[in-house]
């Protein structure tokens, strides 16, 4: 029977619901420079839930994909799209409530964007009783943030070289500014991605390739496993 909760009808996921985990993937629509889709977080998180489940067949059920999450930094790059925080955060647990008889939900996201709305979201569900677990890729050797390739850069472009190299524009591929960490975070928070980096990249795409984008790939899904395997995800 299949994992992907929309496939089944209602008495099927009856019949599957109390000892499944949901897995929510949240991704967003927004720039990642000249070179890669807008949709470049979606289709990494999507892949990864969908990865997951074949590895746990018996334990997972996979919602549909948020494909629109909090990108506010991005805004004023053509194309992006943005619910924001505060809306995500209730949006979230409004879902996750929803979700009555599971045995617990899992919010995964490669969005670093979303990640106050997912902990928001969290505490919320832990509260009410709702047993809540959220993963991110953060940093390390499976993570997507690393010194000087926060965004657009090596790393992401590896990833969608791997995942969907027809999506990448590789040609147009250049490099942006560098983090400065005394002042990026102030500035993405208050002024957004544009005052920083006007090709809306942060780090350098030179030398990505699909060869390391697998690896990458199959270290972010070793760490998303472990959550499943442990019961526990990042702390909120």
């Amino acid at each position: 029977m299949s994992q992907v909760l929309g496939h089944l009808t209602w008495p099927e996921a009856k019949a599957l619901v109390p000892a499944r985990t949901l897995v929510i993937p949240i991704g967003s629509t927004e720039q990642h420079g000249p070179h890669l889709p807008l949709c470049t977080d979606t289709l990494v998180v999507e892949a990864l839930c969908q990865a997951l489940a074949g590895s746990f067949p018996e334990r997972i059920l996979l919602a549909p994909t948020i494909a629109i999450g909090a990108s506010d930094e991005h805004r004023g790059f053509a194309g992006t799209l943005s619910v924001g925080t505060e809306p995500l955060a209730s949006s979230l647990q409004a879902l996750a409530t929803s979700a009555s008889g599971f045995a617990r939900v899992l919010f995964a996201t490669t969005h670093g964007g979303n990640l106050p709305a997912i902990r928001q979201a969290a505490r919320g569900l832990a509260t009410a009783g709702t047993e809540c677990l959220w993963w991110w890729p953060g940093p390390g050797p499976s993570g997507l943030v690393r010194a000087g390739d926060l965004h657009a850069g090596w790393l992401e472009t590896s990833l969608l070289l791997h995942l969907a190299p027809e999506l990448v524009r590789l040609p147009l591929a250049s490099p942006g500014p560098g983090p400065g960490a005394d002042k990026l975070m102030p500035m993405l928070a208050s002024q957004g991605v544009a005052a920083y980096s006007a090709s809306g990249v942060i780090g350098d795409p030179a030398g990505a390739n699909a060869e390391a984008g697998r690896a990458i790939f199959e270290a972010m899904l070793a760490d998303l496993e472990a959550v499943v395997v442990n019961g526990r995800g990042r702390d909120v």
